[in-house]
């Protein structure tokens, strides 16, 4: 008989909690007047606490005037335009209380069965650290990626929009600076969760998952954000550790999707029976079965229609296409290996583009295979797509 499962996952949360923690915020935080170069943080922490503005941030250019024009002051704020260092103590930060009310969780739950989540919300948008992680990444130390002047001219994405200021690298030198800085927090709050384990003596017994549900652009291909299939969006950490059961330091190269923890989670708990589109990881990290399928599929159901809506990715290959009923998007098929910041769509306007038509319909018939085997209800859309409407 297995042992009782015992888990952790880190995930996106679903933002009901937010007016919560504003609520918590002013409670708590005494506010105070604004200092040169601040701002009230009004899209996520309530105009309670200021912000020093960054490069990057929406209201950063009209600091020597210190006047906004007020049609810019009436458009609604977006959590992506706020950049900059938040004027708020370390304990009080987002990631500071989620990480706290796991620990405390874990010691309530130390003598019962349990599944914890602890759902961080960082990082994310608004990209505001606080000390002492802000001032831990220097922003001209920061390295950017090297697709950060591509002009996308045969990508899905805008081909040839410039996204200002995430193609100016002196500013997303700033973000990435912020955004490690976010990062860097949740690891010590991540080392004390697994401390407290430790400490508790619930290790040994204890299936840890660390897993995020996207990443960020961080000025790649000038873009930021989490609306697209490259890689900085769509490929995530995804750790599992079982003491005892799973061999530490490990990792399987064969790309697996975040479908698969809950049926890896049942399996350790020895329950096999629930219906689920994903499989089973515990065989393939004891190394008894190989992985199901050889790619991952992701998809995203924008409702613009010219952007690709479903992707699928093998070791070497990425097909990014649609699963709408007549879709024109651009496909995009890019090489990993030998192409892996995504600059060479070979597909689109790629004047050679018939040349990969056969890897193209591979990694197609693989998508239609997969979504067929789990019943998806917008196969036909994939299948509609041929290479020479591009």
């Amino acid at each position: 008989m297995n042992p009782p499962v015992k888990g952790m996952t880190g995930t996106d949360p679903i933002v009901h909690w937010e007016p919560i923690y504003v609520k918590y915020i002013q409670e708590n935080f005494k506010k105070r007047p604004l200092k040169s170069g601040e701002m009230y943080e009004t899209s996520f922490y309530g105009g309670t606490v200021p912000y020093k503005l960054d490069p990057t941030d929406r209201y950063y250019k009209y600091l020597p005037s210190g006047i906004i024009p007020e049609d810019e002051l009436k458009r609604k704020l977006s959590q992506a335009d706020v950049h900059g260092v938040l004027d708020l103590p370390a304990d009080y930060t987002i990631t500071a209380v989620q990480g706290k009310q796991a620990i405390a969780a874990l010691e309530r739950l130390k003598n019962e069965q349990f599944i914890l989540t602890c759902s961080f919300h960082c990082p994310h948008v608004p990209i505001t650290p606080s000390e002492p992680y802000a001032s831990m990444y220097n922003a001209k130390d920061m390295v950017t990626s090297v697709s950060i002047h591509d002009r996308r001219e045969n990508s899905p994405y805008n081909p040839g929009k410039i996204d200002s200021p995430y193609n100016e690298q002196d500013k997303v030198q700033y973000m990435t600076a912020n955004y490690y800085a976010f990062v860097t927090e949740i690891d010590d709050w991540v080392g004390k969760i697994l401390n407290k384990l430790d400490e508790l003596k619930l290790a040994e017994n204890t299936l840890v998952v660390f897993v995020s549900d996207h990443g960020e652009m961080l000025g790649a291909h000038g873009m930021r954000g989490k609306f697209c299939f490259y890689e900085e969006s769509v490929r995530v950490p995804f750790l599992i550790r079982y003491s005892g059961k799973i061999k530490a330091g490990q990792t399987i190269s064969t790309p697996v999707s975040i479908l698969n923890i809950f049926p890896t989670i049942l399996d350790y708990a020895g329950l096999k029976s629930i219906p689920t589109d994903g499989y089973s990881l515990k065989g393939v990290m004891e190394g008894t079965i190989p992985p199901k399928y050889d790619f991952a599929v992701s998809e995203w159901t924008w409702k613009n229609g010219n952007v690709p809506s479903i992707m699928i990715r093998t070791d070497q290959w990425k097909l990014m296409t649609t699963h709408r009923d007549g879709g024109k998007n651009v496909e995009a098929l890019f090489d990993l290996k030998n192409d892996p910041y995504e600059v060479n769509n070979l597909l689109g306007a790629n004047p050679e583009r018939f040349k990969y038509n056969e890897i193209a319909e591979s990694l197609r018939s693989k998508l239609v295979g997969y979504l067929k085997d789990v019943n998806y209800p917008l196969v036909k859309g994939v299948e509609q797509r041929t290479l020479i409407q591009n």
